[in-house]
């Protein structure tokens, strides 16, 4: 659970940054500074309230549970911790 919520929380809005500089950095025109801050701030959102249901083919409905728990209530603070940079 701490490796999705990380992965979550953490790397997804880093990643999003980095494809954001890739992009410019690959002659695409630059986002405008308001669509820029909204998608980082996506990144941040906690997992979709369907990933539980999606996990109950396979079983894991019960851990995917508490992983979209965990980033749901720690998401406070990153969601807090983006703002505060932005």
């Amino acid at each position: 659970v701490a490796a999705i919520t990380v992965g979550k929380l953490a790397l997804h809005p880093l990643c999003i940054w980095l494809a954001l500089l890739l992009c410019v950095r690959a002659g695409l025109p630059a986002l405008p500074a308001d669509l820029h801050t909204a998608l980082l701030l996506t990144g941040t959102l906690p997992i979709m309230s369907i990933y539980p249901i999606l996990a109950m083919r396979h079983g894991h409905e019960k851990f995917c549970a508490a992983a979209l728990l965990s980033t749901t209530a720690l998401s406070f603070f990153s969601l807090s911790a983006l703002l505060a940079l932005l």
